[in-house]
């Protein structure tokens, strides 16, 4: 045997069992000897939910399983013969093949996404099965009739209701799953955003040792030893430059191609900061509750500068709230003109001789325990640097040992561009 098909062999036997087990499930309208099984039900939700399976191939093993089940029951029950028993529930069979049959022939399940056109033909193949199981068994009559249409709706009804559930907690689960990778995707986007920022300020720093190494070339052109020294750095310097430059075109291609995904609202922006921020927290292990509220919301397609400042802001709002825990609130507003985002902890605040120095690239407070290096100093920095370009302003509000609220205001028009 193929190894291939031995997962497929195992799930239709899975199915089929499914099936089997709630067909034995039953009631006998009228004291007759029809019954209505629940398997229906079971075999309606496994023909809309697993597109992999075979109407046909499912129906037949269904149908054979049935038949071999209630046969063994009635055989270990009474004492009747065995040719008997089989005839007595080969109707039973004959229903579930012919409504696997009518389900592949009329292509129900290309039409699943309509619920009542989805709802009727099921309704009609299950009327439609037991009218046949009914016919074969010679147990049908009027009332029955009535019995048969109605249980038919019914059971169509109540199968389709639980797929539906079925699918809105699936798209639920993707819908998590999208959020939390964009939320990562995001992270990386503003990590290299920030390498950017970093590199432009490197090439100003090449560009002036590139400016003294040809000052000292024309300073010196007498002596060929500085001369010459100097000039090998100028060429030196200048491939770092094209390799520098290199780097820097793709990283701004590449953020630049992340932003032509169209146009974001604040609430969806708003959602996916909550996710990446509560992930953080946790990894963290940290006591900081944070929450995000959402007033006009707008359509952004600088959604990842926004992304970026934000995210940069809300990290340093959980470093200021540190180990004995605080809160975080973000704030998200617009109106006819601009935007309004707010940061705001209860952390520890900031000292009234760091606000001039706050956004300047390279000061930081913040130095690794373990090893005493310093950080980059780049995040305000960078936040600031965004917010020019976007003809935004911002405002700290500040107040040692309560806390700090950053207020970012940018033109609405810049955003929406």
């Amino acid at each position: 045997m193929n190894p291939s098909r031995k997962p497929q062999i195992r799930t239709y036997l899975l199915m089929m069992a499914v099936v089997a087990f709630f067909g034995q499930i039953y009631f006998y309208p009228f004291q007759s000897t029809f019954r209505f099984s629940a398997g229906v039900l079971a075999l309606i939700l496994i023909l809309l939910i697993r597109e992999d399976i075979s109407e046909v191939k499912l129906a037949v093993m269904t149908s054979t399983a049935i038949v071999l089940l209630r046969t063994a029951i009635r055989l270990y029950l009474t004492d009747l013969p065995l040719l008997t028993l089989i005839e007595e529930n080969l109707p039973a069979g004959l229903y579930y093949l012919s409504f696997g049959l009518m389900v592949w022939a009329l292509r129900l399940r290309a039409r699943k996404d309509q619920p009542f056109v989805t709802m009727a033909a099921f309704a009609v193949v299950d009327v439609a099965s037991n009218l046949v199981e009914a016919w074969v068994g010679n147990t049908f009559n009027s009332r029955l009739l009535v019995l048969i249409v109605t249980i038919g709706i019914a059971r169509s009804v109540l199968a389709y209701f639980v797929y539906f559930l079925y699918r809105s907690q699936e798209l639920l689960i993707m819908k998590r799953e999208h959020q939390k990778r964009y939320a990562q995707l995001n992270a990386v986007m503003a990590n290299i955003q920030a390498e950017i920022f970093y590199l432009k300020k490197s090439m100003g720093e090449i560009e002036s040792v590139m400016s003294r190494s040809h000052r000292l070339y024309e300073a010196h052109k007498d002596n060929p030893g500085v001369r010459d020294e100097a000039l090998t750095i100028a060429r030196d310097v200048h491939e770092i430059k094209k390799d520098y430059y290199r780097v820097l075109r793709g990283f701004e291609g590449l953020v630049k191609t992340f932003e032509k995904d169209g146009a974001m609202s604040l609430k969806d922006i708003a959602s996916i900061i909550e996710v990446n921020a509560r992930r953080i927290l946790e990894e963290l292990g940290s006591a900081v509750t944070f929450r995000v509220e959402v007033g006009q919301s707008i359509q952004i397609k600088a959604y990842h500068s926004v992304f970026t400042m934000l995210n940069n802001l809300i990290v340093n709002a959980m470093d200021a709230c540190g180990d004995k825990g605080g809160d975080i609130m973000v704030i998200l507003d617009a109106d006819e003109t601009q935007a309004r985002f707010v940061v705001r902890d209860t952390g520890e605040g900031i000292e009234d001789d760091v606000l001039p120095v706050l956004f300047t690239p390279g000061f930081t407070t913040k130095y690794d325990e373990a090893t005493g290096a310093a950080s980059t100093g780049i995040g305000l920095a960078h936040v600031k640097n965004l917010l020019d370009a976007l003809g935004g302003s911002i405002e700290v509000n500040t107040e040692v040992g309560r806390g700090t609220a950053f207020i970012l205001t940018i033109p609405r028009q810049a955003l929406e561009a």
